[in-house]
């Protein structure tokens, strides 16, 4: 292996191990916390809307509740926490399926860039993956090109689809206010 390989990678390394160190130090802490919180049976820090809002909350730490959250409607998510936290959950999913779409494109792209053609200093370690290796006026362009028509086409359906989901909930909001909010 050359030395101008290894130095191109490096970077990538380090920072993949530098992101894994914060992970597991990040996941200890919330698992000592949790722990704690369990045996105490306080749950005050991360678990607000448990003590203001129980009869809306399910108890903590249940088994498997990722499978229970994942099999609730969105009428139940939407009456549980209500609109701020709603849409906050719906911008999350809108990131995920976005992550997922770039994911498969880049499972395209990468082999078709890693069989271009141009060759030098630019086109070194990390770069032998990207765009840099398509030659100007190569065919593998224009799947480039299509990837990412694909890729605004499916931005901008998702944002109007949002919008659209966002302005009826904030109107039935308002014409029906938080059910927590006593009326007058």
């Amino acid at each position: 292996v050359s030395s101008d390989v290894v130095v191109g990678w490096s970077s990538i390394w380090v920072t993949g191990i530098v992101v894994g160190v914060q992970f597991v130090l990040c996941y200890a802490f919330f698992m000592i916390k949790r722990s704690n919180d369990e045996r105490n049976k306080v749950f005050d820090l991360y678990e607000t809307r448990q003590h203001s809002l129980g009869h809306r909350s399910p108890p903590p730490f249940q088994p498997h509740w990722y499978l229970k959250a994942y099999q609730m409607s969105d009428s139940e998510t939407l009456r549980c926490v209500g609109l701020d936290s709603y849409m906050f959950l719906r911008l999350l999913r809108f990131g995920a399926r976005l992550t997922a779409l770039g994911t498969g494109l880049s499972i395209i792209l990468i082999p078709i860039y890693s069989t271009g053609t141009a060759r030098g200093n630019s086109t070194e370690g990390f770069n032998k993956l990207t765009l840099a290796r398509v030659e100007h006026g190569d065919k593998r362009m224009a799947i480039t090109v299509v990837a990412w028509y694909i890729f605004i086409g499916f931005i901008l359906r998702e944002l109007h689809n949002e919008w659209k989901s966002f302005a009826l909930l904030r109107q039935q909001y308002l014409a029906r206010g938080d059910e927590d909010v006593p009326k007058e």
